[in-house]
């Protein structure tokens, strides 16, 4: 398995990346303790992969996850919701078990 991007969050990635002068950098994704359910969700972007990095590229988006959050992320599709109420990137991991109302932390 592998981590991906959906068509519609690659597009709205790509805008923030080209508006902010970042369109050649990967997209890092990570984990971070915390939150209401236990791990939060965490987006960046880096120059480069390092040594610790599982590196994909889903939609045109190349991506990074580091090894110790892909064991918690196999699998998770980031997607985009552009709604009014609720615009934003959205998370479906498959092996959480439960997720906060905002969907950006989640727990196993």
């Amino acid at each position: 398995m592998a981590v991906s991007i959906s068509e519609i969050a690659a597009g709205e990635l790509k805008r923030i990346m080209t508006d902010q002068d970042c369109a050649d950098l990967y997209l890092r994704m990570s984990l971070k303790g915390g939150g209401c359910s236990g791990f939060n969700y965490h987006l960046d972007f880096a120059k480069e992969a390092t040594e610790f990095d599982h590196t994909f590229e889903s939609n045109g988006v190349k991506l990074l996850v580091d090894k110790k959050s892909y064991i918690f992320m196999n699998g998770t599709e980031v997607d985009f919701n552009n709604g009014l109420l609720d615009r934003g990137f959205r998370f479906n991991n498959p092996i959480a078990k439960s997720s906060c109302g905002c969907g950006t932390s989640f727990g196993i």
